[in-house]
C-alpha cells in the first residue's frame, strides 16, 4: 500500500494576508468596530463592552498586518494614544507573519509592551480537498445528534441552552445569535432532543472559510462532536468554493488541537500577541473632550 500523497505546506504569509482581509467583516458580525483606515498596516479592533484580561476575551485589539500599507515606524505610541482617546487603557496587538514582524515587535516592546505568555494563539489552514476528515463514530447506543443551521431566531429561542454551551458565557453565545443572520455567516448546531448540545460558526469571505465559535456542552464532551461540526464546515466550505479554511485556537486547549489537527488541518503560524496595560485599568474613564 503506497503512503498518502505529501499535503503541499500552505504559507503562513498568504494566510495572514487573507484572514485580514476577512477580520473586520468578522469584528463587525461580533459587535465590534473595526478601523482599517487610522494607522496603515494596522486594524484597531474597538469594543468598549469586552475589555477581559486575556486576548481571547478582549476585543480591543491593534491587528498587524490587518490593513493596507506598511506598519509605520515605532507604532507603539500611536496605538497607545489610537486607543486613549476611546478611553481604552488595556489592549492587546496581534502580530502575524509578515517581512516586518521582527522589526515591529522589537519596537513595540521598546515602548512598554509585554509579550503575552500564558498561552500561544495557532493559526490552522486547510484547503478543502486536503487530507480526508476522521470522522466521528457514535457510542454504542448513542447516535451522533443531528447537525442543523440556526437562525437568529431560533438561535435566540434556545439561548439559554446555548450559554450552556457555551460554559455559561452569555457574551459568547451572543456572538452567536448575533451573527447568525449576518451576510456570509453560518451558524451550526449539533441538536439532541431539539436542544443544542454544541454549536460552532463559519464565515466567508473571498472564497475563505473562518471557522469560529466552536463548543460543546460539558455533559456532551468526548462524543466526537467537534470534529462533527469541523468535518460538516469543511463540506459547507467546499460547496461554497473556498479554496481555503482557516481555524484558531490555543495552546492550552488540546482537545481543540487534536480535533483540529485530526480533520486535516496544518499549523500556519503562531501569533505574537503583545499586551498593553493591566486588566485594572481597562475600564477608566473615557477622556473629556
Amino acid at each position: 500500500m503506497s503512503p498518502p500523497p505529501e499535503i503541499p505546506r500552505i504559507d503562513p504569509i498568504t494566510v495572514a494576508r487573507r484572514l485580514a482581509a476577512l477580520r473586520p467583516g468578522l469584528l463587525l458580525v461580533r459587535q465590534a468596530h473595526a478601523d482599517e483606515t487610522s494607522i496603515p498596516g494596522v486594524m484597531l479592533c474597538i469594543n468598549l463592552d469586552r475589555r477581559g484580561p486575556y486576548p481571547s476575551t478582549n476585543r480591543n485589539r491593534a491587528h498587524m498586518p490587518g490593513g493596507t500599507g506598511r506598519v509605520p515606524a515605532n507604532p507603539g505610541p500611536i496605538l497607545v494614544d489610537a486607543f486613549a482617546r476611546v478611553g481604552i487603557q488595556h489592549f492587546f496587538a496581534w502580530l502575524s507573519p509578515c517581512q516586518d514582524q521582527a522589526r515591529i515587535e522589537s519596537e513595540l516592546l521598546r515602548t512598554g509592551f509585554r509579550l503575552f505568555q500564558w498561552t500561544e494563539y495557532i493559526t490552522f489552514a486547510k484547503r478543502p480537498q486536503d487530507a480526508p476528515p476522521v470522522h466521528s463514530s457514535p457510542k454504542p447506543g448513542r447516535a451522533l445528534p443531528t447537525i442543523t443551521r440556526l437562525t437568529a431566531c431560533a438561535a435566540e429561542a434556545c439561548r439559554d441552552q446555548l450559554i450552556a454551551v457555551f460554559d455559561g458565557s452569555a457574551e459568547w453565545a451572543g456572538d452567536f445569535t448575533n451573527g447568525a443572520d449576518k451576510p456570509g455567516m453560518t451558524a451550526l448546531a449539533c441538536l439532541e432532543g431539539g436542544v443544542p448540545v454544541a454549536a460552532a460558526i463559519m464565515y466567508v469571505h473571498d472564497r475563505l472559510a473562518y471557522f469560529g465559535g466552536g463548543a460543546v456542552h460539558k455533559d456532551h464532551r468526548g462524543r466526537g462532536l467537534q470534529r462533527l461540526l469541523i468535518n460538516e464546515r469543511c463540506r459547507l466550505a467546499a460547496a461554497a468554493d473556498c479554496d481555503l479554511c482557516i481555524a484558531e485556537t490555543l495552546t492550552n486547549l488540546p482537545h481543540s488541537l487534536n480535533n483540529i489537527q485530526r480533520c486535516g488541518f496544518q499549523e500556519a503560524y503562531r501569533a505574537r500577541v503583545l499586551e498593553w496595560g493591566t486588566p485594572d485599568a481597562a475600564h477608566s474613564p473615557t477622556p473629556q473632550a
